[in-house]
């Protein structure tokens, strides 16, 4: 699980990182156009927007691996490891039902917009809703390799 998890993260990156210079890229030329040319482009503020989108999503499924999601542990911290443990435990419970219902609802909604198309490019609206049902495979997978895993910083202050 850990090789398969690690082979995600690695195409992780480097869709973002691609994803984040299309976007740079997008607006400069946009900017260059607009700006030098007095002649702005009609595609670039849409494509710019859907690489954008599917970068937070990305993002979304990077800070699930990491686990680098905003949370408050003051208190558990304080709790014997077991309870710490415990915690740990249904937190990624929770996580994995969300992460389920977020995936099966893109799923639904991505089929529901496969019809429609954006206003400029020529892409189904879907393309934007696909990056829901990306990240939300890839956070069930991070969790259940977490799960497999066991847990993780317990007992640290």
């Amino acid at each position: 699980m850990k090789r398969l998890v690690d082979r995600l993260a690695i195409v992780e990156g480097a869709l973002a990182l691609a994803l984040m210079a299309f976007v740079v890229a997008t607006n400069t030329v946009q900017v260059f156009w607009r700006s030098a040319l007095s002649d702005p482009l009609s595609w670039t503020e849409e494509a710019a927007r859907v690489a954008f989108i599917w970068l937070v999503y990305v993002g979304v499924a990077r800070a699930v691996r990491r686990r680098s999601h905003i949370s408050v542990d003051f208190f558990v911290r304080l709790m014997p490891d077991r309870l710490q443990v415990a915690i740990d435990w249904a937190n990624r419970l929770l996580y994995v039902a969300f992460f389920a219902l977020f995936f099966a609802l893109a799923i639904q909604l991505t089929l529901h917009t496969s019809a429609m198309s954006l206003a400029v490019l020529p892409l189904p609206a879907a393309t934007i809703y696909a990056a829901g049902v990306f990240s939300g495979a890839l956070s069930l997978i991070y969790l259940v390799a977490q799960l497999v895993a066991g847990p993780q910083n317990v007992g640290r202050p």
